[in-house]
Protein backbone atom coordinates (compact mmCIF):
# COMPACT_ATOMS: atom_id res chain seq x y z
CA UNK A 1 0.00 0.00 0.00
CA UNK A 2 2.59 2.62 1.04
CA UNK A 3 4.52 1.52 -2.02
CA UNK A 4 1.48 2.21 -4.09
CA UNK A 5 0.82 5.68 -2.76
CA UNK A 6 4.11 6.72 -3.43
CA UNK A 7 3.86 5.91 -7.02
CA UNK A 8 0.87 7.71 -7.07
CA UNK A 9 2.27 10.77 -5.73
CA UNK A 10 5.18 10.93 -7.56
CA UNK A 11 3.08 10.47 -10.37
CA UNK A 12 0.79 13.70 -9.45
CA UNK A 13 4.01 15.50 -8.86
CA UNK A 14 5.62 14.70 -12.13
CA UNK A 15 2.22 15.48 -14.05
CA UNK A 16 2.25 19.17 -11.97
CA UNK A 17 5.96 19.55 -12.60
CA UNK A 18 5.53 19.24 -16.69
CA UNK A 19 2.11 21.13 -16.48
CA UNK A 20 3.78 24.51 -15.23
CA UNK A 21 6.36 24.33 -17.23
CA UNK A 22 4.63 23.40 -20.73
CA UNK A 23 2.10 26.66 -19.71
CA UNK A 24 4.75 29.18 -18.76
CA UNK A 25 5.94 28.01 -22.31
CA UNK A 26 2.88 28.43 -24.26
CA UNK A 27 1.81 31.47 -21.88
CA UNK A 28 4.78 33.21 -22.71
CA UNK A 29 6.02 33.68 -19.49
CA UNK A 30 9.07 31.60 -20.25
CA UNK A 31 10.28 33.11 -23.59
CA UNK A 32 11.94 31.55 -26.77
CA UNK A 33 15.35 30.70 -26.45
CA UNK A 34 15.38 31.38 -22.21
CA UNK A 35 17.86 29.01 -20.96
CA UNK A 36 16.45 26.53 -18.39
CA UNK A 37 18.36 24.59 -15.87
CA UNK A 38 16.75 21.82 -13.71
CA UNK A 39 18.00 23.29 -10.61
CA UNK A 40 16.83 26.66 -11.26
CA UNK A 41 12.95 24.93 -11.97
CA UNK A 42 13.13 22.62 -9.30
CA UNK A 43 13.85 25.85 -6.91
CA UNK A 44 10.96 27.71 -8.26
CA UNK A 45 8.83 24.93 -8.33
CA UNK A 46 10.25 23.79 -4.80
CA UNK A 47 10.31 20.21 -6.22
CA UNK A 48 13.14 17.69 -6.66
CA UNK A 49 15.38 17.57 -9.66
CA UNK A 50 13.62 14.11 -10.93
CA UNK A 51 10.50 15.23 -12.02
CA UNK A 52 11.87 18.09 -13.49
CA UNK A 53 14.13 16.10 -15.46
CA UNK A 54 10.92 13.74 -16.55
CA UNK A 55 9.36 17.12 -17.89
CA UNK A 56 12.08 18.49 -19.80
CA UNK A 57 12.87 15.02 -21.34
CA UNK A 58 9.09 14.79 -22.38
CA UNK A 59 8.79 18.45 -23.28
CA UNK A 60 11.94 18.06 -25.53
CA UNK A 61 10.38 15.36 -27.21
CA UNK A 62 7.00 17.11 -28.07
CA UNK A 63 9.41 20.10 -29.51
CA UNK A 64 8.76 22.79 -26.29
CA UNK A 65 12.81 22.69 -25.50
CA UNK A 66 15.88 22.11 -27.41
CA UNK A 67 19.44 20.68 -26.09
CA UNK A 68 22.43 23.51 -25.41
CA UNK A 69 24.91 20.60 -24.65
CA UNK A 70 25.92 20.67 -20.96
CA UNK A 71 24.41 23.66 -20.46
CA UNK A 72 20.99 22.35 -19.82
CA UNK A 73 17.94 23.21 -22.64
CA UNK A 74 16.48 26.07 -23.76
CA UNK A 75 12.85 27.07 -24.52
CA UNK A 76 12.29 26.25 -28.24
CA UNK A 77 11.17 29.01 -30.77
CA UNK A 78 8.48 28.60 -32.41
CA UNK A 79 9.02 26.28 -35.57
CA UNK A 80 7.45 27.58 -38.59
CA UNK A 81 7.27 23.50 -39.54
CA UNK A 82 5.23 22.82 -36.93
CA UNK A 83 2.72 25.83 -36.99
CA UNK A 84 2.18 24.58 -40.79
CA UNK A 85 1.42 20.79 -39.69
CA UNK A 86 -1.06 21.70 -37.25
CA UNK A 87 -3.02 24.18 -39.76
CA UNK A 88 -2.62 21.54 -42.71
CA UNK A 89 -4.48 19.06 -39.90
CA UNK A 90 -6.75 22.12 -38.67
CA UNK A 91 -7.86 22.82 -42.47
CA UNK A 92 -8.55 18.74 -43.22
CA UNK A 93 -10.18 18.28 -39.27
CA UNK A 94 -12.16 21.74 -38.68
CA UNK A 95 -14.60 21.40 -41.65
CA UNK A 96 -14.60 17.75 -41.03
CA UNK A 97 -15.99 18.41 -37.36
CA UNK A 98 -18.27 21.12 -39.10
CA UNK A 99 -19.93 19.06 -41.31
CA UNK A 100 -20.38 16.03 -38.68
CA UNK A 101 -21.56 18.36 -36.28
CA UNK A 102 -24.58 19.48 -38.87
CA UNK A 103 -25.89 15.86 -38.98
CA UNK A 104 -25.75 15.26 -35.34
CA UNK A 105 -29.38 16.79 -33.50
CA UNK A 106 -28.84 20.09 -32.07
CA UNK A 107 -31.30 20.60 -28.76
CA UNK A 108 -32.19 24.16 -26.99
CA UNK A 109 -29.43 23.04 -24.33
CA UNK A 110 -26.49 22.73 -27.21
CA UNK A 111 -28.05 26.21 -28.90
CA UNK A 112 -27.56 27.69 -25.23
CA UNK A 113 -23.85 26.49 -24.74
CA UNK A 114 -22.86 28.01 -28.06
CA UNK A 115 -24.60 31.24 -27.40
CA UNK A 116 -22.56 31.41 -24.42
CA UNK A 117 -19.41 30.27 -25.72
CA UNK A 118 -19.44 32.83 -28.44
CA UNK A 119 -20.23 35.54 -25.64
CA UNK A 120 -17.61 34.30 -23.52
CA UNK A 121 -15.50 35.18 -26.61
CA UNK A 122 -17.22 38.60 -27.16
CA UNK A 123 -16.18 39.47 -23.36
CA UNK A 124 -12.94 38.32 -23.68
CA UNK A 125 -11.80 40.67 -26.43
CA UNK A 126 -13.74 43.52 -24.90
CA UNK A 127 -11.37 42.86 -21.55
CA UNK A 128 -8.26 42.70 -23.56
CA UNK A 129 -7.06 39.49 -21.87
CA UNK A 130 -5.20 37.38 -24.40
CA UNK A 131 -5.43 34.35 -22.06
CA UNK A 132 -9.37 34.87 -22.01
CA UNK A 133 -9.54 35.13 -25.79
CA UNK A 134 -7.41 32.16 -26.32
CA UNK A 135 -9.22 29.94 -23.77
CA UNK A 136 -12.68 30.90 -25.68
CA UNK A 137 -11.52 30.17 -28.86
CA UNK A 138 -9.71 26.69 -28.08
CA UNK A 139 -12.94 26.09 -25.79
CA UNK A 140 -15.00 27.25 -29.45
CA UNK A 141 -13.24 24.74 -31.33
CA UNK A 142 -13.30 21.88 -28.54
CA UNK A 143 -17.11 22.35 -28.58
CA UNK A 144 -17.32 22.16 -32.49
CA UNK A 145 -15.59 19.02 -32.13
CA UNK A 146 -18.08 17.69 -29.69
CA UNK A 147 -20.46 18.44 -31.69
CA UNK A 148 -19.45 16.32 -34.55
CA UNK A 149 -20.31 13.27 -32.53
CA UNK A 150 -17.05 11.40 -33.17
CA UNK A 151 -15.44 10.62 -29.90
CA UNK A 152 -11.67 10.38 -31.35
CA UNK A 153 -12.17 14.43 -32.60
CA UNK A 154 -10.93 15.66 -29.18
CA UNK A 155 -8.81 14.04 -28.64
CA UNK A 156 -6.94 14.53 -32.11
CA UNK A 157 -7.82 18.40 -30.86
CA UNK A 158 -5.59 17.92 -27.89
CA UNK A 159 -2.71 16.24 -29.57
CA UNK A 160 -1.49 19.82 -30.80
CA UNK A 161 -3.72 21.86 -28.75
CA UNK A 162 -0.72 23.07 -26.41
CA UNK A 163 1.42 24.16 -29.76
CA UNK A 164 -1.27 25.84 -30.87
CA UNK A 165 -1.98 27.80 -27.43
CA UNK A 166 1.54 28.85 -27.83
CA UNK A 167 1.22 30.09 -31.41
CA UNK A 168 -1.95 32.39 -30.57
CA UNK A 169 -0.25 33.87 -27.66
CA UNK A 170 2.21 35.23 -30.14
CA UNK A 171 0.00 36.54 -32.58
CA UNK A 172 -2.19 38.15 -30.41
CA UNK A 173 0.95 39.91 -28.47
CA UNK A 174 1.64 40.99 -32.18
CA UNK A 175 -1.16 43.52 -31.67
CA UNK A 176 -3.28 42.32 -34.01
CA UNK A 177 -7.27 42.26 -32.49
CA UNK A 178 -8.74 39.54 -33.82
CA UNK A 179 -12.61 40.29 -33.57
CA UNK A 180 -13.22 39.43 -37.53
CA UNK A 181 -12.25 35.90 -36.12
CA UNK A 182 -14.97 36.03 -33.68
CA UNK A 183 -17.04 36.87 -36.19
CA UNK A 184 -16.41 33.72 -38.08
CA UNK A 185 -16.94 31.43 -35.33
CA UNK A 186 -20.70 33.04 -35.18
CA UNK A 187 -21.53 32.02 -38.40
CA UNK A 188 -19.79 28.93 -38.28
CA UNK A 189 -21.59 27.92 -35.16
CA UNK A 190 -25.01 29.46 -37.46
CA UNK A 191 -24.54 27.23 -40.16
CA UNK A 192 -24.08 24.19 -37.75
CA UNK A 193 -27.81 25.57 -35.75
CA UNK A 194 -29.14 25.88 -39.52
CA UNK A 195 -28.24 22.60 -40.71
CA UNK A 196 -26.43 24.13 -43.65
CA UNK A 197 -23.96 21.50 -44.17
CA UNK A 198 -21.87 22.92 -47.35
CA UNK A 199 -21.76 26.47 -45.57
CA UNK A 200 -20.64 25.30 -42.44
CA UNK A 201 -18.23 23.37 -44.18
CA UNK A 202 -17.16 26.68 -46.43
CA UNK A 203 -16.60 28.93 -43.56
CA UNK A 204 -14.65 26.81 -41.09
CA UNK A 205 -12.18 26.15 -44.11
CA UNK A 206 -12.16 29.88 -44.84
CA UNK A 207 -11.37 30.34 -41.29
CA UNK A 208 -8.33 27.75 -40.83
CA UNK A 209 -6.83 29.56 -43.81
CA UNK A 210 -7.23 32.94 -42.94
CA UNK A 211 -5.73 31.89 -39.01
CA UNK A 212 -3.09 30.46 -41.12
CA UNK A 213 -2.27 33.78 -42.87
CA UNK A 214 -2.55 35.53 -39.99
CA UNK A 215 -0.25 33.74 -38.34
CA UNK A 216 2.32 33.71 -40.46
CA UNK A 217 2.08 37.16 -40.76
CA UNK A 218 2.23 37.57 -36.97
CA UNK A 219 5.52 35.00 -37.02
CA UNK A 220 7.30 36.43 -39.73
CA UNK A 221 10.72 38.33 -39.49
CA UNK A 222 9.20 41.87 -40.59
CA UNK A 223 6.45 41.27 -38.01
CA UNK A 224 9.11 40.45 -35.26
CA UNK A 225 10.97 43.99 -36.04
CA UNK A 226 7.56 45.75 -35.55
CA UNK A 227 6.59 47.89 -32.30
CA UNK A 228 3.70 46.25 -31.92
CA UNK A 229 5.56 42.67 -31.77
CA UNK A 230 6.58 44.05 -28.35
CA UNK A 231 3.04 45.03 -26.50
CA UNK A 232 2.42 43.34 -24.04
CA UNK A 233 -0.85 42.13 -22.61
CA UNK A 234 -3.34 43.47 -20.20
CA UNK A 235 -2.46 41.99 -16.83
CA UNK A 236 -4.72 38.68 -16.76
CA UNK A 237 -3.54 36.10 -14.68
CA UNK A 238 -0.80 34.87 -16.99
CA UNK A 239 0.97 31.09 -15.31
CA UNK A 240 4.09 31.84 -13.89
CA UNK A 241 6.36 29.09 -12.31
CA UNK A 242 6.35 30.84 -8.86
CA UNK A 243 7.44 28.76 -6.12
CA UNK A 244 5.23 26.99 -3.69
CA UNK A 245 4.71 28.67 -0.50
Amino acid sequence: MVSKLTHVDATSLFEETLARIRNAICDGALSPNERLTQDRIAERLNVSRMPVNQALLLLKAQGFVIDTGRRGVRVAPIDPVIVHDIYAIRDALDPLAARLAVSQPIDAATRDEGKQLLKAGDDALASGSTDALIKADMTFHRFIYRLSGNRFMADLFNLHSDHLRRVMQAVLLSGRAHHRFWEEHRAIFAAIVGGDSERAVKLSHAHVREAAASVRKALSPAAAASPAANVRPKANGKATMKAKS
